[in-house]
């Protein structure tokens, strides 16, 4: 018999119950206990007190715990001193139920079971039955008793989370969820791309080169003209720019950080010290992105001072092109170092000469001469022979070749051999280790330096591992990026300055298909233009530099695709040209582009994340868990976590709230986990593919500024393409507005507040339908609304109520709904149709569709042929067409002619 290692030997008060028994018992696994998880449960503290009885009866009462799972309370657990009356209190627990449920849907009563003990036994059951279907006592607290057992199938976490699923049907309804981007036609249409603009590819092709150097040629360029330091601490730094560097591992404190990388004097006064550098590994720990690679090529290429340069040769290693089996990648590093050491040697000898190779291979040669001399006869034509076999093998013996070159170019001159693996870590775990391997074999194969750049991620998850673990620490550095803008700015003034004096011509092409001729030197208007559009205003700015963070190389990314989009025009490009660069794009296009990317459609896939996503295969779609997460971790930036770190928390909180606020902690685990590998939230561990229930969690700049978007009418509109809705009417709508079926036509500013009315009331009448609050269980000062939106409602009020033209043609549209019949006027009469005006100021166009096309017998047929200019006419209103800012009506009757028969 196992039995559960309750301390029930020595339960005197309700709070040895509680700790002793009940918290034991809801946290063990089953067979062994209920095998619920800390967030599953709110204690006395947190509850809300409720009055339950009648007449002398009445009372305030509150359990001591509340099983919560989704927003839905599904035990209520009550303890009590030993001895104490526990059908009373299984009463207690029933009647606290009731009035929990009742503040549910009708027939939903989540609350449906009771538990109570005095520690010695435990009652449990239903909430609408009196008698307790569960009995037993302490000699039952063992997995293989059939009560406890019993009990156990009765309460345990995966029976509720059977019932939880019953209740999420219910609630749902049978309701099929619908997005407005699928109602547009298949893959292909949902996720359609415009054509990039031929300008700004051209800049992109020319400048790939400045933007994404990938050749060493290409590198070196970029350092010599165009390097941009970094510096640990700026006098004035933007909010956000501090939020970004705000948001360090905790080991940050175990490497030498570099104050300034255009004068980095932390690393040159080790290397000062190349004489007792050989056999050792320096590590240069940075973020993704941060400019690892490009600061070691400044290194090497600018800031070294003369003495190291001629006391150091330096080869590069490109160990993305590495194979990652054991067996052939340290024969790959052997080529590859001979390879470098034959490129890079630049001493007035030929490497391949006689007279080269024999001093190359001066050990082994001499030992051959001193074997051989007197036998064979040292110059004879069977010495020589041997000789050149000698050579041939050294040379086809990648061992002694790679480590004669080393001698040679190396050793023999009194200079230290500096080995650089670049792209270390940009693999998975098993072959970031199969790397350090190779740098800990490298270092004491050639005993030379290995110069090793690496995430701070690969650090701080491998730093006790070999050979990170015998690093010597002042081996270690550490380079903050540069600010993303100076960068940028830097880049196109070289671009600019290597476009000066070039005449030749180049192409863009218009719509129509003509194709116009232009100037080099008026790219530099474009790249300009857009440096202007987006860096000297400041919210696109915040908005880039925070999607950035510390990224460089993904801020680069960002522009060039920014400069290449389809959502530029050829007028725009034009108007550009014209003005030479002074032209500003406006605000909305900035817009659309930063949020859409080249996309026609917006989509969660971008840079730009869509915080109403939900998965409709879910019982319940959630379309607020992104917010919930990134609020309540904003909630608590500026405070201090587990670890006494400011806005680091516990992923495990974080599911305990929003599981009390309506979410499942499934639906939060994924979205965590999205969010994070999208850079909206960053772990301690630095880790983008995985996180544990214990790890913490903070927001960064991208959370942010995703929140701050939420206050932008594009944002919310485009996010309307992407959300899936339970009203299939208000998809449609959407899917008609975004494709000009109906409204007033894609990226329009009527459109997108719309799109904007719709979804904000559609998610409000959402919330109050589908997420549970917590108010019916939790304190007041428990609850916190992380999905509120009346922010956002209020912000779609504003624009609507102060955009006259929106405005006037709401109200015309509600003055005049379909099927009105008025008296109107004639004003036009075209090929195509009537124009009528009625009201006050409302035009209709009676389509040539709408008219008979030739006289009946009868005499009522309506031809268009009666009509002129000044006629009073009868009037059905069909529509308003927000395309063409007109109604559709049809003509009833011609009024004055009808008056000229009465006569």
């Amino acid at each position: 018999m196992e039995n559960i290692n309750f301390k029930i030997e020595n339960v005197l008060t309700e709070s040895d119950v509680e700790q002793k028994l009940i918290s034991p018992l809801l946290i063990a696994q089953s067979p062994l206990g209920l095998g619920f998880s800390y967030s599953d449960f709110r204690t006395k503290p947190d509850l809300r007190k409720l009055r339950i009885g009648k007449g002398s009866s009445l009372k305030v009462y509150y359990p001591d715990y509340v099983v919560v799972k989704s927003g839905f309370p599904l035990i209520v657990i009550e303890a009590k001193r030993p001895g104490e009356d526990l059908e009373e209190a299984f009463r207690e627990g029933r009647m606290y139920a009731a009035e929990l449920n009742s503040e549910f849907e009708h027939d939903l009563n989540p609350c449906r079971k009771i538990i109570v003990s005095d520690g010695k036994r435990i009652f449990a059951g239903f909430w609408d039955s009196d008698v307790p279907i569960h009995k037993f006592d302490s000699d039952n607290y063992s997995s293989s008793d059939i009560k406890f057992s019993a009990f156990v199938d009765f309460a345990c976490n995966e029976t509720l989370l059977k019932e939880l699923d019953e209740l999420n049907k219910k609630l749902r309804k049978g309701k099929r969820f619908h997005k407005p981007t699928r109602m547009l036609g298949g893959k292909t249409v949902q996720n359609e791309e415009l054509v990039p603009n031929s300008f700004g590819t051209t800049i992109s092709l020319e400048f790939r080169n400045l933007f994404n150097p990938n050749t060493r040629e290409e590198r070196i360029d970029v350092v010599r003209n165009a390097y941009v330091k970094s510096r640990a601490r700026l006098k004035h730094v933007d909010p956000i720019e501090k939020i970004i560097r705000g948001i360090n591992p905790p080991s940050i404190t175990n490497t030498t950080l570099i104050q300034d990388s255009s004068k980095p004097n932390e690393l040159l006064n080790r290397l000062k010290q190349y004489n007792k550098l050989h056999g050792q590994l320096l590590l240069l720990v940075g973020n993704v992105g941060s400019g690892k690679s490009t600061f070691t090529d400044y290194v090497r290429e600018v800031a070294l001072p003369s003495e190291i340069k001629e006391s150091t040769v330096w080869l590069y290693v490109d160990l993305n092109k590495a194979p990652l089996e054991k067996d052939y990648i340290y024969d790959w590093i052997k080529n590859n170092l001979i390879e470098r050491f034959r490129l890079n040697f630049d001493d007035g000898l030929d490497l391949d000469s006689s007279d080269t190779l024999m001093k190359l291979f001066a050990v082994e040669v001499n030992q051959f001469k001193k074997r051989f001399a007197k036998l064979l006869g040292e110059g004879s034509e069977k010495y020589n022979e041997k000789l050149v076999d000698l050579i041939e093998k050294n040379l086809s013996d990648k061992d002694i070749h790679l480590k004669s070159l080393a001698r040679f170019i190396c050793g023999e001159r009194g200079k230290l051999l500096v080995v650089v693996l670049d792209n270390c870590d940009k693999r998975n775990r098993e072959d970031q280790l199969l790397m350090f391997d190779v740098a800990n074999w490298l270092k004491e194969y050639l005993r030379c330096l290995v110069f090793l750049p690496l995430r701070n991620t690969t650090y701080d998850h491998h730093r006790k591992e070999p050979p990170l673990d015998t690093i010597i620490k002042d081996l270690v550095f550490r380079i903050e990026p540069p600010i993303f803008s100076e960068v940028l700015y830097k880049r196109i003034n070289f671009a600019l300055r290597s476009m000066s004096g070039k005449t030749n011509s180049l192409q863009f092409d218009l719509p129509n298909g003509m194709r116009v001729e232009y100037p080099q030197s008026e790219q530099g208007y474009f790249l300009a233009c857009i440096l202007k559009s987006v860096f000297q205003n400041h919210f696109f700015n915040r908005i880039i530099t925070a999607l950035t963070g510390r990224d460089i190389r993904k801020g680069l990314e960002i522009f060039l695709d920014f400069c290449k989009s389809g959502h530029i025009s050829e007028d725009h490009i034009y108007k550009i040209r014209q003005s030479k660069g002074d032209f500003v794009l406006p605000n909305y296009l900035i817009n659309r582009v930063l949020i859409r990317g080249n996309r026609k459609y917006f989509s969660d896939f971008g840079f730009v994340r869509n915080l109403f996503h939900s998965e409709p295969s879910d019982k319940v779609p959630n379309p607020f868990a992104r917010i919930s997460i990134l609020r309540w971790l904003k909630n608590r930036y500026r405070l201090h976590g587990p670890n006494k770190t400011k806005g680091y928390h516990k992923v495990s909180d974080l599911i305990k709230e929003l599981n009390s606020h309506g979410h499942s902690e499934k639906r939060i685990s994924s979205e965590i986990k999205i969010l994070i590998g999208s850079r909206l939230i960053a772990t301690e561990s630095q880790n983008v593919n995985d996180f544990e229930a214990d790890e913490l969690i903070i927001i960064t700049s991208s959370g942010f500024v995703h929140l701050e978007l939420l206050d932008n009418l594009d944002y919310v509109s485009s996010s309307s393409e992407d959300i899936w809705y339970n009203a299939e009417g208000v998809a449609k709508k959407i899917a008609d507005t975004i494709s000009s079926k109906k409204g007033f036509g894609h990226f329009t500013r009527n459109s997108s507040i719309s799109n904007a009315n719709e979804v904000i009331q559609y998610l409000i009448k959402y919330q109050n339908e589908y997420l549970s609050l917590p108010k019916t269980y939790l304190k007041e000062n428990e609850i916190t609304e992380l999905s509120d939106l009346m922010d956002i409602k209020s912000m779609i009020g504003s624009i609507t109520d102060n955009d006259e033209h929106y405005i006037d043609i709401e109200k015309l549209k509600s003055d005049f709904k379909p099927g009105t019949i008025i008296d109107g006027q004639v004003v036009s009469v075209q090929n195509y149709g009537v124009f009528v005006e009625f009201g006050l100021n409302a035009t209709g166009l009676a389509h040539v569709s709408t008219f008979d096309k030739e006289s009946s017998n009868d005499g009522n047929s309506i031809l268009m042929s009666d009509f002129e200019n000044g006629q009073d006419v009868k009037i059905e209103v069909r529509g308003y067409d927000d395309k063409h800012n007109k109604f559709d009506i049809i003509i009833l009757e011609n009024l004055e002619e009808l008056d000229h028969i009465d006569d």
